[in-house]
C-alpha cells in the first residue's frame, strides 16, 4: 500500500520512473495489479490534494505537512504527482491510452503512530507519533526544542472496511 505519498517528491503518480525512463505497458499493468490502496491521511499529513498543485479546492489546505514546491525544486515540497487526486486524474488519462487504469484505488487513513495506541485520532488528546519524544504537548509545540517536526504532525485518520464476517481473510479481501 502506498504510504506517505505527500513525501514521494512527485514520484508516486509520475509518468516516468525514478531514473526518468517512461513506464512500459507492463509496468502500468503491474501497478494496476499490486497498487490497490492509497493512504490519503496519516500522522505526516494529507496526501489527497494540496491547493496550488493541481487543484483550487479550499478543503485541500487541510493537514498539509510540507510547503508547496517552487519552480525547479523537487525535494522537501508538495508536488502534484504526490497527491492522490492527481493520480486519479492520470489514471483516467491512462485508461484512454492503455485501456486500463493503473490508479483505480481504494483509500485508507491511518495514524502511523509508534506509541502502541492505534486508533488514537482525537485532536484534543493527541499524544504525538513517537511517545516520549513528543510528550507532553509543551515539548511538542516548542519551536526551540522541536523545530517544525512535531508541530506539523496530525492525529491522522482511520480506515473503515465493510465485511460480511469478522475474519482476517474477509478484511483482506474487502480491502482488495
Amino acid at each position: 500500500m502506498a504510504h506517505n505519498l505527500n513525501r514521494t517528491w512527485g514520484l508516486a503518480y509520475a509518468m516516468q520512473t525514478i531514473d526518468g525512463d517512461p513506464y512500459s505497458e507492463e509496468d502500468w499493468r503491474r501497478r494496476a495489479r499490486y497498487e490497490l490502496l492509497a493512504e490519503i491521511i496519516q500522522g505526516k499529513g494529507s496526501s489527497e490534494c494540496a491547493v496550488g498543485v493541481g487543484t483550487t479546492d479550499e478543503e485541500c489546505h487541510f493537514e498539509q505537512f510540507l510547503p508547496l514546491c517552487d519552480v525547479g525544486e523537487s525535494r522537501g515540497w508538495i508536488t502534484a504527482t504526490s497527491m492522490v487526486r492527481d493520480g486519479l486524474k492520470r489514471g483516467l488519462e491512462l485508461q484512454q491510452t492503455l485501456g486500463q487504469n493503473p490508479f483505480r484505488l481504494g483509500f485508507v487513513g491511518s495514524t502511523d503512530t509508534h506509541n502502541s495506541n492505534s486508533g488514537d485520532t482525537e485532536e484534543y488528546d493527541y499524544r504525538g507519533v513517537v511517545g516520549l519524544r513528543e510528550s507532553p504537548a509543551v515539548v511538542r509545540m516548542d519551536p526551540e526544542t522541536r523545530p517544525r517536526w512535531p508541530m506539523y504532525l496530525t492525529p491522522g485518520g482511520l480506515t473503515g472496511v465493510w465485511v460480511d464476517e469478522n475474519t482476517s481473510d474477509a478484511l483482506f479481501n474487502s480491502l482488495q
